[in-house]
């Protein structure tokens, strides 16, 4: 039987990164000006939480922003 936190292998908590952040740029040209878009992620894991049948469901958030950049 699994209790709240222990991981099945181990008998311990998992260690995890509680956030993760990413980002891309991409620098398209349009027309005579140089455009830069960056696309920025960060995810964010929550402690797991149980069901009565030992079902085990991990929130996780996603917050991306989009960044523009035009420069002449």
């Amino acid at each position: 039987m699994l209790t709240p936190g222990s991981d099945m292998a181990q008998g311990t908590k998992p260690q995890r990164p509680s956030h993760l952040s990413s980002a891309v740029t991409l620098k398209p040209v349009i027309g005579n000006s140089l455009t830069s878009i960056t696309i920025v992620c960060t995810s964010e894991v929550h402690e797991p939480t149980y069901t009565n049948n030992n079902t085990r469901t991990t929130p996780i958030t996603l917050k991306c922003s989009l960044v523009l950049e035009k420069t002449k």
